[in-house]
């Protein structure tokens, strides 16, 4: 099989970058750049004239290497001062165009042809080598841009995703209960110092759910499309008013958490925690140190199980059913310290979503009511199924 034969051919320099191989045996005495590209600045374009047209897809490489100057001791494989040229012949083709790639980091200078211009078949791994082709020369300037930059770094801030922060959270407030089943058990006495241990065990989960919240929102407010000003998902202000409450009743006041973090330098969209200026003074009632204990067990629970599992289905709202014997109930919900509100439409219902938080379900027949408070932290789908019977009048 016949094999391409490369004939140099001198041509003009075409605005688009295209430089041609120049052949035929007659060589400038002193041949000189034609043409100037700034390194980084993109490909340019050589083409590679064959004598007769190829008859089969074969690959063109050459390289170009930086011609030494009298005061610069350096060699052409030198790094930043070669770059490679690779083309492709096209079957019934005279003219290969080979694209020359030049780094942003190449050195500034002449540079021209090192070596041979190669044709050569993938398939088949055959080559041959064309020593007397003289590749155009080109100057490449330097590119600014070459240098860099170093900022200087001023510190570092942890950046979550929703999915992890909730899963980080969960694992916070596990660390929290593990430290109140280790130190206080259910026999525990009715003391200013347990009262004040469970104080303070309110107020760490506070402080991980606070955190929680603020990497939630941080996370929300940088997607794409979201507005700045979006609000945490009303179980956060769940946990916290049911964690205030407990440290009321065990005579306490509430933290009220400042606006700003120092240490988030703008990373996270802050909000400041509902205040609370009120306090209650704690009765030496034994009954009340087990009640106090237990409440807070539960939202520990409730915040370990219900972060993870928000964590791993991706919703912060569940799904929930009433059935009443007979139908035909209204339907009244609310939450902690709001009043209540009426549901629009009537048992029986399915598949209905709320967002997560612990709600008080009325269902009344024309004043006669009955209560549930289902947890949905520990449940994420609630049937709830109730009769008339035994009801109370409002």
């Amino acid at each position: 099989m016949q094999k391409p034969f490369l004939r140099v051919v001198s041509t003009v320099f075409i605005a688009y970058t295209s430089l041609s191989v120049i052949a035929q045996g007659s060589k400038p005495a002193a041949p000189g750049p034609e043409y100037t590209v700034t390194a980084g600045s993109g490909p340019f374009r050589v083409d590679v004239h064959l004598l007769t047209k190829a008859t089969q897809r074969l690959r063109v490489t050459a390289t170009y290497g930086r011609v030494k100057t009298n005061n610069v001791q350096e060699g052409n494989s030198a790094p930043n001062t070669a770059f490679s040229c690779i083309g492709f012949t096209s079957p019934g083709e005279q003219t290969a165009a080979v694209n020359c790639e030049v780094p942003i980091a190449t050195l500034g200078g002449i540079y021209q042809g090192v070596g041979a211009v190669r044709l050569s078949r993938d398939e088949t791994g055959e080559g041959k080598e064309y020593t007397d082709i003289r590749l155009p020369m080109v100057t490449v300037e330097p590119n600014p841009l070459a240098t860099s930059d170093f900022p200087v770094i001023v510190g570092t801030s942890l950046s979550l995703n929703n999915r992890q922060t909730l899963e980080d959270g969960s694992r916070k407030s596990q660390d929290v209960l593990n430290a109140l089943s280790a130190h206080i058990n259910s026999n525990a006495p009715n003391s200013k110092e347990v009262r004040a241990y469970l104080q303070q065990i309110a107020e760490e989960e506070r402080r991980v759910l606070d955190l929680t919240r603020r990497r939630y929102l941080g996370d929300a407010a940088i997607k794409p499309g979201d507005p700045a000003n979006k609000k945490a998902p009303i179980f956060f202000e769940d946990f916290d008013r049911r964690l205030k409450r407990i440290i009321r009743e065990l005579g306490g006041t509430p933290t009220q958490f400042v606006a700003k973090d120092q240490n988030a330098k703008g990373h996270f969209l802050l909000a400041q925690m509902p205040h609370t200026s009120d306090s209650v003074t704690a009765q030496d009632n034994p009954a009340k140190i087990s009640r106090s204990l237990s409440d807070l067990v539960g939202v520990l629970t409730d915040a370990v199980k219900g972060l993870l599992g928000m964590s791993e289905t991706g919703t912060t709202s569940f799904n929930w059913s009433a059935t009443t014997t007979p139908p035909g109930a209204d339907i009244y919900i609310s939450r902690l310290d709001e009043p209540e509100t009426k549901w629009a439409g009537q048992t029986d219902i399915r598949d209905k979503t709320l967002e997560y938080a612990i709600w008080t379900f009325r269902f009344d027949w024309n004043g006669c009511s009955k209560r549930e408070k289902p947890n949905p932290f520990l449940q994420h789908t609630i049937d709830l199924k109730l009769a008339k019977e035994g009801c109370r009048r409002q």
